[in-house]
């Protein structure tokens, strides 16, 4: 059985990653494709409780205007106590 936290952990980087799509040149230079692919991978390789918050300090840090990419973190925080 899937822990619900980690579903929910992968359905985050998930929306991430199609969020930010339209941002991500693809190239080894654009920040916004690091932290997308550091996703894809964390998401691949089965996500933990922790990984979005990972993502989320990694796009404020690529996109330091970006007040969206600041609240993503923030918005992870409660959902594990959401789910129980």
């Amino acid at each position: 059985m899937t822990d619900t936290v980690t579903e929910a952990a992968r359905q985050w980087l998930t929306r991430f990653m199609d969020l930010y799509a339209g941002m991500d040149t693809g190239g080894n230079s654009d920040p916004v494709h690091a932290v997308r692919e550091k996703a894809r991978q964390l998401r691949d390789a089965g996500p933990t409780r922790d990984d979005p918050f990972t993502i989320g300090e990694q796009i404020t840090a690529a996109l330091p205007g970006d007040s969206h990419a600041a609240m993503l973190a923030d918005g992870w925080r409660d959902e594990p106590k959401r789910i129980r």
